[in-house]
């Protein structure tokens, strides 16, 4: 009778049971808390991670990065560049952190494939931060790889939905206009007041403030709503905090609409 290999069967079994491996990029983590939100996508196993600490230091691998090197990382110069980069960030932190590695990522490496990295129920995944590029006509997004143009036409007006991140990731929805997207208006002026007061939606919605994401979906799920294509403009000040801007796009991301956002500059 031949002799059974136990010990090599049990190992076939236990590695078909297994089920696939994480990323390796996962094991380049650095930081104890995560953000925790509904749902996440993938971990792209090619993203280069940098982590981002409360301070506003940047690291790699647990290494302190120059401005130079985190260039270094994501391939250097030249034209777009679709490498993803995953952003693990202190919840705590000021979302500033994150505007000051964005400025440095979209100078001269012109990175546009942005994502947070989160844990979600089913473990670790991420929150692609979509970014604008400026190129005239209409606001052009990417989405990881792929560019979003809303507004293609000089004068076809669209439902903006004005929408700020609330504390714990709330939706604060502050205003509803009917314009031409990357129509730029000054608030400040006499003029610019009154074309506030003129773009401003005139059809039925909430009162202002704080909505669900279930009042959210319903609201951009009405007749009258799709057919002005309406898009999610996402204002941050970068004043808050970053886990109150993740969640808030978590939850507007599985509402399949365009969100533009506007991310101020570094002073």
């Amino acid at each position: 009778m031949p002799r059974i290999l136990w010990p090599c069967i049990l190992a076939v079994v236990a590695s078909c049971d297994s089920g696939p491996q994480p990323p390796a990029v996962l094991q380049q983590t650095e930081l104890k808390a995560r953000i925790l939100v509904e749902t996440a996508d993938p971990v792209d196993p090619a993203s280069v991670l940098f982590t981002l600490h409360k301070a506003g230091q940047v690291t790699w691998k647990g290494c302190l990065q120059t401005s130079g090197e985190m260039v270094r990382r994501t391939g250097g110069e030249g034209s777009i560049n679709t490498k993803p980069i995953l952003l693990e960030v202190d919840p705590d932190a000021s979302f500033s952190v994150v505007r000051d590695a964005l400025a440095v990522l979209t100078g001269s490496p012109q990175c546009v494939n942005y994502s947070f990295l989160v844990d979600s129920r089913s473990g670790p995944g991420t929150v692609v931060l979509p970014l604008q590029a400026a190129k005239g006509m209409g606001y052009h997004v990417y989405d990881r790889d792929k560019e979003v143009h809303v507004g293609k036409y000089p004068d076809g007006q669209q439902l903006e939905i004005v929408v700020s991140p609330g504390k714990g990731g709330e939706i604060n929805v502050r205003e509803i206009n009917y314009v031409v997207p990357g129509t730029i208006a000054f608030p400040s002026s006499e003029a610019g007041a009154s074309w506030k007061e003129k773009t401003a939606w005139k059809g039925d919605h909430l009162p202002f403030g704080n909505w669900t994401k279930d009042m959210l979906r319903t609201f951009l799920s009405r007749a009258d709503v799709v057919e002005r294509l309406p898009y999610i403009h996402f204002k941050v000040t970068n004043e808050e905090i970053v886990s109150d801007v993740v969640r808030c796009l978590a939850v507007m991301r599985t509402l399949n609409v365009p969100i533009v956002p506007s991310i101020p500059t570094r002073p």
